[in-house]
């Protein structure tokens, strides 16, 4: 081998040396930092637990039963739970509180709501209709409709307001 050749090699194994010895040295520091961190980040995770909001609650209640029947799954599906198009745009974005006032909550049945407090949890991933025929993918499952309760929740908290049960409709 010509001495260039052998010059070339030692300079770039030198080089991929002391990267390796600055990676390991970086890596120590980060390890470093997250044990220090650490018994502040265990002390906020017991403070936050003992809050009820963020208390575990376990899986004793499916709600699959209830919310399987009724929610939507995919975009174009219809269920129990379905709302018309102007409800649907008027509780759209962050001006829906404005946008409510031409919204008639009167007739609308909060009625299933009642029996979520026994539940506490959803496993949506085992109806079949999420799975779907295989191959199965994420992008193209018939996924239930989030959004549909987000929107019954803002109608339940606006017709609690209207018939002065506020605490009841938070619930």
């Amino acid at each position: 081998m010509s001495k260039t050749i052998v010059v070339c090699l030692l300079i770039i194994v030198s080089g991929c040396d002391r990267r390796a010895s600055l990676l390991r040295s970086l890596e120590e520091r980060e390890q470093a930092k997250v044990a220090e961190n650490e018994p502040k980040i265990l002390e906020l995770r017991a403070a936050l637990a003992s809050h009820p909001i963020f208390a575990r609650t376990g899986t004793r209640a499916d709600a699959a039963v209830v919310l399987g029947a009724i929610v939507p799954y995919g975009r174009s599906s219809t269920s129990a739970l379905s709302l018309p198009e102007p409800i649907i745009d008027a509780l759209g974005g962050s001006g829906w509180v404005a946008n409510s006032a031409a919204i008639n909550t009167a007739s609308l049945d909060f009625s299933w709501m009642r029996g979520l407090a026994e539940l506490d949890h959803w496993r949506a991933l085992r109806d079949p209709r999420w799975a779907g025929a295989p191959p199965f993918s994420f992008l193209h499952a018939a996924a239930p409709n989030w959004f549909i309760l987000s929107r019954w929740a803002k109608l339940r908290l606006l017709d609690g307001l209207r018939r002065g049960e506020l605490p009841a409709a938070r619930g």
